[in-house]
């Protein structure tokens, strides 16, 4: 296929795991309208895209974050860990009090609603904001009193 098509090994294989996400029942393709499977494999694209922007939006995060680096890591996978007492921010005394869960409006590892960025999963609380992993768009944090103001978070 990849010489037919005159593309690499490695591109080639990218399409087919689009098409494979895009229609995962390969037996439909001879009789799917190719427009639409086109168009849903440049959806699919575009949503693995974004996805990886906000990963690299959340590892920017991380190296300018003043939080405990063990917290803010362990917060990315939806965890909760003390304070490791020996990162950067711990030794200069930097790094605000953790987050008081049984207070807190959203609890980690549950699903949420948005209405412009669809279904996802808490994965880290602050004082002042909650990160969310969407299924669509990937990791957002979104300030605390403007999603409790305009009720922009609801149980999933």
């Amino acid at each position: 296929m990849t010489r037919r098509a005159d593309l690499g090994a490695r591109r080639a294989g990218r399409i087919l795991n689009l098409l494979e996400l895009a229609a995962p029942d390969a037996s439909t393709w001879p009789k799917v309208d190719v427009d639409a499977l086109v168009a849903r494999v440049l959806e699919v694209a575009e949503d693995q895209r974004r996805l990886e922007r906000s990963r690299v939006e959340m590892m920017r995060a991380y190296a300018e974050t003043e939080r405990c680096r063990a917290e803010f890591l362990v917060g990315y996978f939806g965890e909760r860990v003390e304070r490791c007492g020996v990162c950067d921010t711990c030794r200069a005394g930097t790094a605000p009090p953790p987050v008081d869960e049984a207070a807190a409006p959203f609890v980690l590892q549950s699903r949420v609603r948005h209405d412009d960025f669809g279904t996802g999963v808490v994965t880290d609380l602050e004082s002042d904001r909650v990160t969310v992993l969407f299924d669509a768009v990937g990791y957002r944090t979104l300030a605390l009193d403007v999603v409790e103001g305009q009720g922009l978070l609801v149980p999933a």
